[in-house]
């Protein structure tokens, strides 16, 4: 763990208290870690998820049995985890974006999303290597997925219940993909200045790559009040205006290395790193509002509530409509007006604006900033650049920058944690 990215960062977290279970307890069925891809269980889920740490028996043991010891059935949300490995057949469906597109293939959207082209947000605070193809066509088909048995499901994946992993064509229009990363001036102007791009890693060769520009975004702390504070959280989303129909809060960042690439006419997931998130859905929060562990609090006195959640689930049972996920930046305006404020709605904190808002960028960005040695501070100094102006130039580490930060300190300085001074980057 690192100080800063704990401490100075943006974070997200998604909590729930889950009770033991009641009554005389079985005993632990030998194939509890096994996976079924088809039947989310998020006990099972995570004790599948812990089993493939190969932890020391001892630890490993302890974990599963303290998984089984307790009561998931009130789950509001359903894991999302990566496992390293070639995947086929039931793992495949289960790891990376094709657990993603799983789950949301038996997911039944409200008529705003159906009737809609897909509208996705991904921010995350580390970027691969990633292309068009994948993005679009793979990872974005993943998330474009809902059920159709229902109608149409503009730019869906597969139909019904159905997890083909060969969607015929872009899932995804390019215009309606919004990645999320903060500026280079962002960077710069941060509580920490310079030293808080040591936590945003990627390749100039990935995040100056003159195909992604098309989709890069702003970063927007201010709307969840860390203005100045860059994101060590990731973040995923299904979108129409301030509406969200899921979120996805997660370790993952944006590679193909987290969520998997499909290979061997994809028959085949290969992930290479661990992962963990959780998909958050409406109707499972409408389930968790009728379920008899509705409120569980391990602590002392219920922690306080952000949501205007109903009293209890009898308000549920008495005709609560299904729970609707809006940005908090829509908490604004309706409370403008009490009637728009209403239990079934939840504002959810996200550091960036529904759409988000796109780069002020110069074409050619890759070819603008220049060879190596050469620093840009977004109005086309330091050689060849963008044409006069203030533009939006993402932020990235491999790049030497010039000038002092908000700290009055250039780029390179060794950064201390725990007072341990971390190696020049020059």
């Amino acid at each position: 763990m690192i100080y800063s990215d704990c401490n100075n960062k943006a974070q997200g977290v998604w909590w729930q208290d889950f009770p033991l279970k009641s009554g005389a307890l079985p005993k632990r069925p030998t194939d509890w870690h096994q996976i079924n891809p088809h039947c989310p269980n998020f006990g099972r889920d995570l004790a599948a998820y812990s089993w493939s740490l190969h932890l020391p028996s001892a630890a490993a043991e302890k974990l599963q049995q303290l998984t089984w010891e307790h009561d998931f059935s009130s789950a509001r949300a359903y894991l999302v985890p990566s496992t390293p490995g070639y995947h086929t057949d039931r793992k495949m469906l289960w790891s990376g974006h094709m657990r993603v597109r799983t789950l949301l293939a038996k997911e039944h959207l409200p008529d705003e999303f159906r009737a809609q082209a897909p509208q996705i947000a991904a921010q995350f605070s580390s970027l691969g290597s990633v292309d068009s193809k994948w993005l679009l066509q793979e990872f974005g088909a993943s998330l474009a997925t809902c059920d159709r048995s229902a109608g149409p499901c503009p730019g869906a994946s597969g139909s019904g219940t159905n997890t083909k992993a060969s969607p015929s064509g872009p899932s995804v229009a390019a215009s309606d993909f919004h990645l999320v990363w903060p500026t280079l001036k962002q960077v710069k102007g941060s509580i920490e200045g310079w030293v808080a791009g040591y936590s945003l890693p990627g390749g100039a060769k990935n995040i100056l790559k003159d195909e992604l520009q098309q989709y890069m975004c702003k970063y927007d702390g201010a709307l969840v009040g860390r203005e100045r504070v860059m994101p060590h959280m990731k973040t995923f989303t299904r979108f129409q205006g301030s509406r969200m129909a899921w979120v996805i809060v997660s370790s993952h960042n944006l590679s193909k290395a987290a969520w998997g690439q499909l290979q061997k006419k994809n028959t085949q997931l290969m992930v290479r790193s661990y992962e963990l998130g959780v998909l958050v859905l409406p109707s499972l929060e409408e389930q968790y509002r009728r379920h008899e562990h509705y409120g569980f609090s391990c602590t002392p006195g219920r922690p306080y509530a952000m949501q205007a959640e109903p009293k209890n689930p009898t308000d549920v049972q008495a005709g609560t409509q299904m729970p609707e996920f809006y940005h908090l930046d829509q908490f604004a305006s309706d409370r403008r007006t009490a009637s728009s404020v209403t239990t079934n709605k939840m504002y959810v904190p996200l550091p960036y604006s529904l759409p988000p808002r796109r780069y002020t960028t110069a074409a050619g960005l890759s070819g603008a900033l220049g060879p190596p040695g050469r620093g840009q501070e977004g109005r086309g100094a330091g050689g060849p650049g963008p044409p006069r102006g203030e533009v939006d130039i993402p932020w990235c580490g491999e790049m030497p920058h010039q000038g002092l930060d908000c700290l009055g300190q250039e780029y390179g300085r060794p950064a201390q944690f725990y007072d341990k001074v971390e190696p020049s980057w020059n």
